[in-house]
């Protein structure tokens, strides 16, 4: 892993370009992509200071056929597309996750308290609990870790589609 500043100065001098390009396909979104990983890269050392991270990318998806068949054991036909959530996620030496998503308030997820807790039911902290809980029921050892986290996929955009097209 490295710290911030030597990732920073990699995005900016163009280390990563070839790798941007792989991700996002259209050589065109490379100046774009560049500076949303520069602009998380900061956002995550205002809230974090210094550490050394990693960079992840989760693709959006827009599903071709069968959008929520899914839910009940169907089948869907889904693409990645190239808009995506990046995160900027450090280790951290106690059992609690701090996750921060753009503008909204930090989440914090003690890992010794993984049972459901009924007041955070339909939100991102029980969703993030519930993931930790699996995968330490599962037999894995989970840790601490903080993320600052971004996105360019539109929210409800799949489902203001689908209504449209219901419309007409």
């Amino acid at each position: 892993m490295k710290g911030i500043d030597g990732i920073l100065e990699d995005v900016k001098s163009g280390v990563y370009d070839s790798r941007i390009q792989d991700i996002y396909v259209d050589e065109k979104l490379t100046g774009y992509e560049r500076e949303r990983y520069e602009a998380a890269l900061l956002q995550f050392r205002k809230l974090f200071g210094e550490k050394e991270v990693e960079l992840y990318s989760a693709p959006g998806r827009s599903e071709v056929c069968g959008n929520h068949t899914d839910h009940q054991q169907g089948h869907v036909l889904a693409a990645s597309i190239n808009l995506d959530v990046i995160a900027v996620a450090a280790s951290s030496n106690d059992k609690a996750i701090r996750l921060v998503s753009e503008d909204s308030p930090m989440i914090v997820i003690d890992l010794n308290e993984l049972e459901k807790k009924e007041e955070e039911l339909g939100t991102t902290a029980a969703l993030i609990r519930g993931v930790a809980a699996g995968v330490e029921a599962g037999g894995w050892q989970i840790g601490g870790f903080l993320a600052y986290v971004t996105s360019d996929v539109p929210m409800g955009q799949a489902c203001l589609l689908r209504l449209h097209l219901k419309a007409l």
